[in-house]
């Protein structure tokens, strides 16, 4: 019931998939994102030695669609409050990711992050910016690197004084 009520509050402020024309593709892009993040198999947060807690969207936010050489990106931000283990004193905690989903809503990549993700915004094609800042252009990514934790050379880029590898995936056959 909590859910279902949830759901109905987020539609009802969910920001349309808008291009520069201000047509929209998807009008209720927002639920199928959150929808897609909750059946995703990335854990969201971190386990609890096994006390149950409950974890709920707390808010989301469209950060919108942007085109690569291997595909439509989707940009979702959001925060989930995680409650205190049954019986403890302690406060909820709350986390904050954005999501990388692929056209067809597939989840793809996750950034935990600690900044203020709502300073996130698409421009200019295919530019992600943190506030007036460029983040990084999907057009043009920086040269891959090997980080000493990873298996393959990617790009990265530092936001907020918080390093993420760029997601990228193989491109559609």
């Amino acid at each position: 019931m909590r859910a279902s009520l949830l759901f109905i509050l987020l539609c009802s402020s969910a920001l349309a998939d808008f291009s520069w024309d201000a047509y929209p593709k998807s009008l209720d892009i927002l639920s199928r994102l959150i929808s897609a993040a909750e059946r995703s198999e990335v854990p969201h947060i971190d386990p609890n030695d096994g006390h149950p807690t409950a974890c709920y969207v707390r808010r989301a936010s469209y950060i919108g669609e942007c085109k690569s050489s291997f595909g439509t990106i989707h940009l979702l931000a959001i925060n989930y409050t995680r409650s205190a283990p049954r019986g403890s004193r302690r406060p909820p905690r709350g986390h904050s990711f954005v999501m990388f989903f692929d056209d067809s809503l597939k989840l793809r990549a996750t950034w935990r992050v600690d900044f203020d993700s709502t300073k996130l915004t698409l421009g200019e094609g295919n530019k992600l910016f943190f506030g007036d800042t460029l983040a990084f252009d999907y057009a043009s990514l920086p040269k891959p690197t090997k980080l000493s934790d990873e298996k393959v050379a990617c790009s990265h880029v530092i936001i907020d004084g918080q390093l993420f590898t760029i997601p990228t995936w193989d491109a559609p056959q």
